[in-house]
């Protein structure tokens, strides 16, 4: 693993700085050891756990939990999406999420608020965070642009990118990678498969130039060859109105080169299968976009229940 950086809002803060220290030092000791993982997960959890507030308000304790959920993923975004050590940071994460909220939260909780009880097991809080992080997602055009785009938070969060600048597509990707696999290990998370339903719209629904693609082929290739067959067995009937585009990434949306039904469906995935070879066999595209969408064209058609005619046509445009 290399050296982590510790941002400035990070770094000028001690309880954001002992928490940065704390997930590097698990990363270090569970790297070194990996048949200890199950015990440095357990005992960092518990480490975590005390470093806020000990009798925390349910803002204080939601304030806290975002902040040590976007420490987390600022150490996510520096590892290759292909790390071990992501795999060890989604065992905590999941070990995190069976941390019962503490009595003073339960009592200051608003029943007519967004908060619950349940706000740790639902993971309410990581992904805020998550979702927060990916409004600076390179994309194309950026989420911020498109009408109907509305802002989480009042005030800008310190994690997230200055105004007018974007992840890296390297960073996007570990994010997308890491939410795959927490998919993965914890299915009963709502709308997760969400994140790659979206991520497939912005990679092979829209028309995209060769450069365009650096950016949006990685994380779509990743939600496939890390989560290929929980996408592809997702049969949840979302509500679907035909007057949306796809620009505002709701359950329904579609991509303007996508003409069929909306959700996942076997002709869809077809379309993104045959997408992704398309893509992967154009000289144009770079050679790291290329090897990536063969990557997940291969795995895409060899995962159970996956099989399909490769020969198919198909109808988009040369973008």
């Amino acid at each position: 693993m290399n050296q982590l950086i510790e941002p400035g809002w990070i770094a000028d803060d001690p309880s954001n700085h002992v928490i940065f220290n704390k997930l590097v030092s698990f990363l270090d000791s569970v790297s070194a050891d990996p048949t200890n993982a199950s015990q440095l997960v357990a005992s960092t959890t518990d480490a975590l756990s005390s470093t806020g507030t000990s009798q925390p308000s349910v803002e204080q304790y939601r304030s806290e939990s975002r902040f040590l959920f976007a420490i987390l993923l600022t150490i996510v975004q520096q590892l290759e999406p292909i790390a071990a050590e992501q795999d060890y940071l989604i065992k905590l994460v999941l070990s995190l999420r069976e941390t019962p909220v503490l009595e003073s939260v339960s009592t200051t909780i608003d029943p007519y608020a967004m908060d619950s009880n349940d706000m740790n097991r639902d993971l309410d809080n990581f992904i805020n965070v998550w979702s927060s992080i990916g409004i600076d997602a390179p994309f194309h055009p950026s989420l911020e642009s498109r009408g109907g785009h509305v802002e989480l938070d009042k005030v800008r969060p310190p994690w997230r990118q200055d105004p007018g600048h974007y992840l890296s597509a390297e960073s996007w990707a570990s994010l997308s990678a890491f939410l795959a696999r927490l998919h993965v290990a914890a299915r009963d998370l709502l709308k997760l498969d969400l994140r790659g339903l979206f991520a497939m719209i912005e990679a092979l629904e829209q028309p995209l130039s060769p450069a365009e693609l650096e950016d949006a082929i990685p994380p779509a290739a990743y939600w496939i060859i890390y989560a290929g067959k929980e996408l592809k067995h997702n049969n949840f009937p979302y509500a679907f109105y035909e007057s949306d585009n796809g620009t505002k990434r709701l359950p329904w949306s579609k991509g303007v080169l996508w003409e069929g039904r909306h959700a996942f469906n076997p002709a869809r995935w077809d379309f993104w299968m045959q997408r992704f070879k398309a893509i992967a066999e154009r000289p144009e595209n770079g050679e790291a976009v290329r090897e990536l969408a063969t990557r997940a064209f291969e795995a895409g058609s060899t995962c159970d229940g996956c099989a399909l005619d490769v020969t198919a046509a198909v109808s988009w445009s040369e973008n």
